[in-house]
């Protein structure tokens, strides 16, 4: 006789393992389906704004904002290949000014009143799966009146690409997936500051 446990757990080890297995190569197929230019003058804008000392925003809804914030506080402790430390502003962190102008204006407008000291040679690196947040979308708008460079990281070409100066579609409209290229890319912009390294984490003494 089997132990109907036992047949349960192997079943459940089975369903686990697929799913994982499906994840990978899911990821592995979204991997090989970017385009290495397009990821190139993405991060050169991006890069280059940083080594000029002009100032880039960041920001996203969601997931997307936790990944704009990570990068704004990853960047602010990589200045190997800059001459002075990076001038980096997350557009998700104020909680009581996101609020406040979500109370006083719409949440469709948080983002893009918080442009209003932008000037011509900044960046703003709008993260989104979608490609289609109001809020993105009027933020762009506003940053290509003050010219101000757009750099979207989407997760399918949505409405935001027409108001962008440089694209990078990630991870086939899956948020995890996409999500995940996302922090990549954030990663490889880190690199790029840090002089070609890796961050490696050292062991301790």
């Amino acid at each position: 006789m089997y132990d109907v446990n036992e047949i349960k757990h192997i079943s459940n080890f089975l369903y686990i393992e697929t799913v994982i297995n499906h994840y990978f190569r899911d990821l592995k197929e979204a991997i090989d389906k970017l385009d290495v230019v397009e990821l190139t003058d993405a991060s050169s804008i991006v890069f280059d704004c940083l080594h000029k000392g002009n100032t880039l925003y960041v920001c996203g809804n969601g997931g997307s904002a936790s990944s704009a914030s990570h990068l704004a506080a990853d960047l602010a402790n990589e200045t190997r290949s800059l001459t002075s430390s990076p001038n980096i502003v997350s557009l998700v962190d104020s909680l009581p000014r996101i609020t406040a102008i979500g109370n006083d204006y719409g949440y469709d407008e948080i983002f893009s009143l918080q442009l209003n000291k932008a000037n011509a040679g900044d960046v703003i690196l709008m993260l989104s799966v979608s490609g289609n947040s109001e809020n993105l979308i009027n933020a762009a708008k506003v940053a290509k009146e003050k010219d101000v460079k757009v750099v979207s990281l989407l997760g399918r070409k949505g409405n935001l690409a027409e108001y962008s100066t440089s694209t990078v579609v990630f991870g086939m409209s899956d948020y995890g997936i996409t999500e995940d290229l996302h922090s990549s890319f954030l990663h490889m912009v880190k690199r790029l500051v840090n002089e070609g390294k890796a961050h490696i984490c050292k062991p301790s003494l």
